[in-house]
């Protein structure tokens, strides 16, 4: 009876130990099916984070594309603006270089049409013509209707509150004429011409001949002459005028009778450029 009873608890033990077995075999199992389970979705979630970064990497790539291109476009956009620009105010420059502007003539408000232009004529234009003709270049000095094709007061420009700025002295006067090197004789002498005594003074040679009564040498001493700009022509002769005063990259500035600025890069003037574009660097 007792060995019966040991067998059967040897039985039961050995059973045990098989069923342990086989539940730590089917835990171990399932352990393992669980641990794979994770792993695969660790790796799909790699992989999804890896298409996903690959997307954004592709998107990011076609947006830097997308702005190098219009990036691009923009520039050449910019270009094309400015040789647009510069078309445009070569065009109106070329207008313009048959007229000049008078500044400092004073000029009675009665006078209009032809006696304006007459007054002008003479009192501006005549003793530059005269003074040419002493220099030995021109053989007569022309009337005043085969000089002056029309001329009138530019008005004054507005504030930028809109209204009219007050006008300190003379008005300026746009004078048009008929011929190009009458106008460039005007331009060239009428500084000695209209102001001798001061010319003098800076070593312009005067002819004996000429000669300017007190009278008008005081309506005349503050006249000036020079060519017609265009605004953007005379912003940029401003500005480097003011470059000039600094004696930096600028030392001279000066104009040509086709209305180009040019500029000394040096004391002596060995170095002269020209201004070709209004968006040139200098």
């Amino acid at each position: 009876m007792i060995q019966i009873k040991d067998e059967l608890m040897i039985k039961i033990k050995d059973e045990l130990k098989i069923t342990i077995k086989e539940e730590i075999k089917d835990a171990m199992r399932e352990f393992k099916n669980d641990i794979l389970g994770e792993i695969r979705g660790m790796q799909k979630s790699i992989e999804d984070l890896d298409n996903t970064v690959q997307e954004n990497k592709d998107e990011i790539k076609s947006l830097m594309d997308r702005t190098k291109a219009l990036e691009t476009q923009n520039t050449q956009k910019d270009a094309k603006i400015k040789e647009l620009t510069d078309e445009v105010n070569d065009t109106q420059q070329h207008q313009r270089n048959f007229s000049i502007r008078i500044k400092g003539l004073h000029v009675p408000k009665e006078y209009k049409d032809e006696e304006f232009l007459k007054y002008v004529y003479t009192q501006a234009i005549q003793p530059t013509l005269e003074f040419a003709k002493l220099k030995g270049e021109l053989s007569k000095v022309p009337e005043y209707d085969k000089v002056i094709e029309h001329g009138h007061i530019l008005p004054s420009r507005s504030s930028p509150t809109g209204s009219r700025r007050s006008q300190t002295g003379p008005p300026l006067i746009i004078l048009r004429f008929l011929s190009r090197p009458i106008r460039a004789k005007v331009i060239k002498f009428s500084y000695p011409a209209l102001n001798p005594l001061d010319a003098a003074k800076h070593k312009w040679f005067i002819p004996k001949e000429y000669r300017l009564s007190n009278e008008k040498n005081n309506q005349r001493g503050n006249i000036q002459i020079n060519g017609d700009l265009t605004r953007r022509n005379s912003e940029l002769l401003a500005a480097l005028r003011v470059e000039a005063k600094k004696k930096d990259k600028v030392h001279k500035v000066w104009t040509t009778l086709n209305g180009k600025i040019m500029y000394a890069s040096d004391p002596e003037s060995k170095n002269t450029k020209i201004m070709n574009s209004l968006f040139q660097k200098y």
